[in-house]
């Protein structure tokens, strides 16, 4: 059945999910979402009530008058779910709208935006700014998203190992309150530290002495944020080991059930050779 366009047009905004723009499309013509979809249904046209059916996107891209393009962004990619969150309100000119950005971070470069929980902007913040670019040219080509498992350890490792200090001092010379955003910088080198073969290959590998992977770890970590005597970055230094030294501990125990070590929880191990080649293997070459 073909369906007539609702008569405003609604504009809709890269990788904006179907829920949001059938809100904003029926708010838009003065009626509901719900009162448009009780109505198709007693017309048959919609059969299921799953808000991400098929056939439910394609009555809304014919609604709006949509390419078929529209809410063509996949869920998942391998097995890393892609969230929704809030999209810019510089994009969206002041309209809250909500999508999937999978080659986004957490900064939209064309209006130097933050798109955390609070939306500020960031264009004289110049270490977030690079940060982002970072992001997009090197982690999103390695499957990483804005929340994938490397970003929260990264976070996690930022904060503590910059310090109160050193962020108060940051907050000070910004004038931007958010920890997130000062601590951008040093969130995205960390997963790229996380997701790195080498580093990975090294700091988790069960045959070197746990002395050697914690010395490897630790210029690793002072090499990746820089600046090594102002922060306390035994802290930061921590939180990577205790994940690394996790993962070595699995594929230990991996080798000796003679299973496949558990990748779900930190999805860091895909990204070294310790998965494709067994600890025996390593022996031989070591």
């Amino acid at each position: 059945m073909k369906l007539e366009p609702l008569p405003i047009r609604t504009k809709i905004h890269a990788g904006e999910s179907v829920d949001s723009f059938a809100r904003r499309a029926t708010a838009r013509n003065h009626t509901s979402v719900n009162a448009i979809e009780i109505r198709l249904r007693h017309l048959g046209v919609l059969t299921s009530r799953s808000r991400s059916d098929n056939v439910r996107q394609k009555v809304w891209r014919q609604l709006g008058s949509l390419q078929v393009s529209a809410f063509a962004t996949p869920k998942y990619l391998d097995d890393n779910l892609i969230r929704e969150r809030n999209l810019c309100l510089s994009c969206t000119r002041g309209e809250s709208a909500v999508g999937r950005l999978p080659g986004v971070g957490m900064v939209c470069l064309r209006h130097f935006r933050w798109l955390g929980q609070r939306q500020v902007d960031v264009r004289g913040y110049r270490s977030a700014v690079s940060a982002e670019k970072r992001f997009r040219s090197r982690l999103v080509r390695r499957g990483l998203f804005f929340d994938s498992p490397a970003m929260v350890i990264g976070f996690e490792a930022a904060i503590v190992g910059l310090g109160l200090d050193e962020l108060e001092r940051r907050h000070e010379t910004s004038g931007l309150a958010a920890v997130e955003v000062l601590a951008y910088r040093e969130q995205v080198a960390i997963a790229q530290l996380l997701t790195s073969a080498r580093f990975l290959d090294i700091a988790c590998n069960p045959l070197l002495e746990h002395s050697i992977r914690y010395r490897y770890v630790a210029n690793a970590f002072v090499h990746a944020i820089g600046s090594p005597d102002e922060h306390e970055l035994w802290r930061g230094i921590a939180r990577v080991w205790s994940v690394v030294d996790s993962l070595a501990n699995r594929l230990r125990d991996a080798e000796s059930l003679g299973d496949e070590p558990d990748d779900t929880e930190f999805k860091l191990l895909r990204h070294s050779s310790l998965l494709l080649q067994p600890l025996r293997t390593l022996r031989e070459i070591m």
